[in-house]
């Protein structure tokens, strides 16, 4: 009682293209390995990317913060040049001042003038 030929013929040319496959699916794996490695990397390196990437939230108070520090810029700005106006007008008061002063003390030392010719 041993196995009928055909069943014999059937079970190795199973075997052969169990072979077969093993070997291709071999092959496979050698191509693929590289390209899973890449994908591997390129994954890794796009978490790291996001892990240190500015979030949008982050990156909209920081918006924000930029706006508020511009605005404050423009305000300081306005108040220094307020400011120098202020001290332009104040310095030419002081400068009318001290016109008006000498011209009261010019006519002063006239009307000492006119009381000595007077007083003589």
């Amino acid at each position: 009682g041993g196995v009928p030929p055909v069943v014999e013929q059937k079970l190795e040319k199973l075997e052969s293209d169990r072979a077969i496959l093993r070997s291709e699916v071999e092959g496979m794996r050698t191509d693929m390995e590289p390209r899973l490695a890449r994908v591997e990397e390129g994954g890794a390196t796009l978490r790291a990317q996001l892990e240190t990437r500015t979030s949008e939230a982050e990156l909209s108070v920081l918006r924000e913060q930029v706006q508020q520090a511009r605005h404050e810029a423009t305000r300081v700005t306005r108040a220094a040049g307020d400011a120098v106006d202020g001290i332009e007008a104040l310095s030419s008061r002081v400068a009318g001042a001290e016109g008006q002063a000498s011209r009261q003390g010019e006519d002063l030392s006239r009307v000492h003038g006119m009381v000595r010719e007077v007083v003589q």
